[in-house]
């Protein structure tokens, strides 16, 4: 093939590559032992180019708010993208060679060129559609006006507003903020414990707003608590909101000038292949982010300047843009933030650098060695255990799954807590993860597969797999008692899922399977703590291995210390070290 012309267009599922005539996908030209690989290379180098740009264009704030950081997640999962694409490409380039190659758009040649310069070889590359204009005032336009589509939700909210309860003279105010439906319950233990502590005004502030796609936040628990749940909008004003949506323009626009000067990017520390890759990162973020940032700043500040909190509690402040938000607006009116931990930190420097909360309670050491390491001054890291597992129930029964399946006594139950099809699992993994799973089960005497699927699984999705493996023995049900299923299954199987935790937790028996082309996010496996199977045919006799009640006593020593390194200690007083801290905190 060498020699040869060649079409890319990373733009289509699979990213064609079309070579003489035939089609290929650019997957075909790496394996995916060397994509596992290439998986942390290429993390490092995506969170290293977001901290360069956020050293660069630390003037692009919001009065002092500095606005890449909020953007963390978004700006490092593009660079994850473009760094995973280039190293294929790499692959393929170092394998084929083609002397000229025609890329779909002008990001198909950035990365193509980043990747033939470290081949390194020098192929004619031509652009067949040219990008559209650098700052497009259509997508901007956009922006704008998916904001707009909040303000009938707005005046709804002006005139239904609740009432917001006079705060105590002599009582600290604590402000939680659960911007997700799934981060309540989280808070829930804690703010039950400083109800009945009695030494606080404690209000609760959801992102109840049509911004996210989770939907809205169920206050139905903090009423049974005599607790007021106050919307975000609760403390904006309708001019106040014109103005921020009119500043976001303005912001948009001023900030694409600066960026479109050719002077201020050959005075980057960028090196020059990387330039036009941060320039497109950036371009997305002002048009399609920036308006949402600004309206948000504007709401928490409106809130903040109302309520007086003298504590705010995030969860989780890395991966949605409102825990930044929220976390930056309440320092700058010099209230102390504290973060929560809500579920695993991953060991991938796209998910979280160092706390910008005042203090991060986290569960165990994991967590706390975790972000020491990629930055974080250990004197805001407060090591607390999780008040979710802080201790088994030891009263739970384990749910008699046969009798729930009307499956005879002798059946051993399979659980498996599937994921959605996306970005840690592709849906083909995901497909072939199933289908790798259903086959086993049905090869083993006395067995059935249990599935449980993730509350962001479509309908679609499981049809497929239905479809996939219409002979196995196999039952999917969506409202399960998760902890009683886990502790009635033979084994419980996962991916990357916090479930394999949940079940480790519960002393369970683990199967992890990894048909994707990254590592382990969690090292269930590498600990001792789980089985594991890396293809399809390992599948079967990790699963035999997995039911082999010898092997699954083997492993419970692995499975205690996992627990406790990854949840903290295990002695029921999460909880009390939790208030202690708030205590501390607004005293």
């Amino acid at each position: 093939m060498p020699g040869e012309r060649a079409s890319i267009n990373l733009k289509r599922p699979d990213a064609e590559i079309e070579i003489g005539g035939e089609q290929f996908a650019l997957r075909q030209f790496s394996s995916v032992a060397w994509r596992r690989e290439q998986y942390t290379a290429v993390n490092q180098e995506a969170y290293r180019l977001y901290k360069q740009l956020s050293q660069d264009f630390a003037d692009l704030t919001y009065g002092t708010i500095p606005l890449l950081p909020l953007m963390q997640r978004h700006l490092t999962e593009t660079f994850v993208a473009a760094f995973t694409q280039v190293a294929a490409l790499q692959a393929f380039l170092a394998d084929v060679r083609p002397t000229t190659i025609l890329a779909a758009d002008e990001q198909t040649a950035v990365f193509t060129h980043i990747a033939a310069q470290r081949v390194p070889y020098n192929p004619t590359i031509q652009i067949v559609r040219k990008q559209r204009p650098f700052i497009s005032a259509k997508r901007i336009a956009e922006s704008i006006v998916r904001n707009i589509l909040y303000l009938p939700r707005i005046r709804h909210l002006r005139t239904q507003k609740p009432p917001i309860p006079a705060p105590s003279p002599t009582r600290p105010r604590l402000l939680f903020h659960p911007y997700y439906p799934n981060h309540l319950p989280s808070f829930l233990p804690l703010i039950e414990k400083l109800k009945a502590n009695g030494r606080f005004d404690i209000w609760v502030s959801g992102a109840d707003t049509n911004t996210l796609r989770q939907g809205d936040i169920d206050p139905t628990p903090l009423a049974a608590l005599n607790i007021p749940y106050l919307p975000f909008e609760t403390a904006v004003s309708w001019p106040n909101l014109l103005r921020s949506m009119a500043r976001a323009t303005r912001l948009a626009a001023t900030m694409g000038k600066a960026l479109r000067r050719n002077g201020r990017w050959q005075t980057l520390s960028l090196d020059q292949p990387l330039r036009p890759l941060a320039k497109m990162a950036l371009v997305d973020l002002l048009e399609t982010r920036l308006p949402k940032i600004l309206l948000y700043l504007d709401l928490a500040d409106a809130l903040y300047q109302t309520l007086r909190p003298d504590l705010v509690i995030v969860t989780d402040e890395t991966l949605p843009i409102l825990g930044r938000v929220t976390v930056r607006t309440a320092q700058k009116r010099r209230i102390p933030t504290l973060t929560l931990q809500h579920g695993l930190l991953l060991d991938d420097p796209m998910y979280f650098g160092p706390t910008v909360a005042d203090r991060f309670a986290v569960w165990g050491t994991f967590s706390h060695d975790f972000l020491v390491a990629n930055g974080c001054p250990p004197q805001k890291l407060a090591l607390v255990g999780s008040s979710r597992f802080s201790l088994p129930d030891a009263s739970l029964a384990p749910l008699d799954l046969c009798a729930q399946l009307n499956l005879p006594d002798t059946t051993r139950v399979i659980l498996f807590t599937s994921q959605p099809g996306g970005r840690d699992v592709s849906p083909q993994a995901n497909l072939a993860t199933f289908t790798a799973l259903a086959t086993a089960v049905n090869q083993l005497p006395h067995c059935h597969l249990l599935v449980k699927p993730h509350p962001a699984q479509t309908d679609s999705e499981l049809d497929t797999w239905r479809q996939a493996s219409p002979a196995a023995s196999v039952t999917f049900q969506r409202n399960l008692p998760l902890h009683a299923a886990m502790r009635g299954a033979a084994v419980n199987v996962t991916v990357f899922s916090t479930t394999g935790l949940e079940a480790l937790w519960l002393d369970c028996p683990l199967l992890t399977i990894n048909l994707t082309d990254r590592p382990d996010l969690i090292p269930y496996a590498a600990s001792g703590a789980a089985v594991a199977a890396y293809t399809a045919e390992e599948v079967l006799p990790a699963l035999r291995q997995a039911l082999d009640p010898a092997y699954q006593q083997a492993r419970a020593e692995a499975r205690r210390r996992f627990v406790e390194s990854y949840l903290g200690m295990q002695d029921g007083r999460s909880l009390d070290r939790l208030v202690t801290l708030v205590e501390e905190m607004v005293s």
